[in-house]
């Protein structure tokens, strides 16, 4: 009866410390105000490109500044805006949310139906503003660059900002999560365990104050289909019925400007210079592992070859691209 009665309790104390919000989204806010916060943040990514400390602290509230060397200093802020890191070019508005509190320093719940996730914060203030900015890392990857913002005495002032890798070649956690799912009904399990370990490394791109509600299944299916990865294919793998004996050692994920391919290694025990030799065993190699990957999916655009001379530690990469 005590167990129950501290749950009860637990619950209640929960319950009260996270207040209900008016939160209006995206096309919902005044324009004029979108602009304004819009301005602000344009302020902010060109101070952070800079190290302008000076915008930073006009930008931000007493707490912001108080904290600012912790808030702007770590290792992924100092990367993500070194100079030329990201395409501030290319920046867009994922989502913004303009929320109105019954009282401060509440634990408030951001929820998003399009990416099946929540934000948490503390509101400092009884209207907050929160923006979620996509900019582009080398044409690839998609960083989140989220403010947060309280309004103080008739001010938007900056509380805080995270940036945090959100997708690749424009897809989300959640479009790799349905990729994978994909991939394994088609029993294409190599091709599916690679879709669900890149969803389970883009979980948190506001650090723990994101979530998305598939969270926990998206690292379990990871970890069941590395298991059967395992299971399945062991490396280093002799390709026995090819005269020259090569050796499938792994099997990868690599990227290029189309999008993420298999790349398979095989160690050759020939001299890579000898050009007929080895695009001979390459074109064996190809024909072998389709017998025996059948996981994976190799109608793919591309598949890439990288055969390495041990000895040597010479390598040369084939391309099979099918359009």
């Amino acid at each position: 009866m005590k167990i129950k009665l501290l749950a009860l309790v637990l619950l209640a104390a929960l319950q009260s410390c996270t207040k209900s919000a008016e939160t209006l989204v995206d096309n919902e806010i005044d324009s004029k105000l979108r602009q304004t916060i819009k301005t602000k943040n344009d302020s902010l990514l060109q101070a952070m490109v800079h190290s302008d400390i000076g915008v930073l602290r006009q930008l931000g509230s007493d707490d912001f500044i108080k904290f600012m060397h912790a808030k702007v200093s770590n290792d992924m802020a100092i990367w993500a805006f070194r100079r030329g890191a990201l395409d501030l070019n290319t920046t867009t508005v994922l989502h913004e949310y303009y929320s109105k509190h019954d009282a401060e320093n509440q634990n408030t719940v951001l929820e998003s139906e399009k990416d099946k996730s929540t934000i948490s914060y503390i509101n400092k203030e009884k209207e907050t503003y929160v923006c979620m900015l996509k900019s582009k890392y080398n044409n690839i990857d998609d960083y989140l660059i989220t403010t947060f913002y309280g309004l103080v005495d008739g001010q938007w002032k900056l509380n805080d900002v995270k940036v945090g890798l959100y997708g690749v070649y424009d897809k989300s956690a959640q479009d790799y999560y349905a990729m994978a799912e994909e991939a394994k009904e088609k029993n294409h399990f190599v091709d599916a365990f690679i879709f669900y370990d890149i969803a389970n490394n883009l979980q948190e791109p506001i650090g723990d104050m994101m979530k998305y509600e598939n969270a926990e299944e998206v690292d379990m299916k990871s970890e069941l289909m590395l298991k059967k990865v395992k299971r399945e294919y062991v490396f280093p793998k002799p390709l026995e019925k090819i005269s020259t004996k090569p050796e499938v050692v792994s099997i990868a994920p690599s990227k290029n400007a189309k999008g993420l391919f298999p790349i398979i290694t095989y160690k050759t025990n020939l001299s890579v210079e000898d050009n007929a030799a080895l695009t001979k065993e390459y074109e064996q190699v190809k024909a072998e592992v389709k017998k025996i990957y059948t996981g994976l999916n190799f109608e793919q655009d591309f598949i890439y070859y990288r055969a390495y001379n041990a000895a040597t530690e010479d390598i040369r990469i084939f391309e099979d691209h099918k359009k």
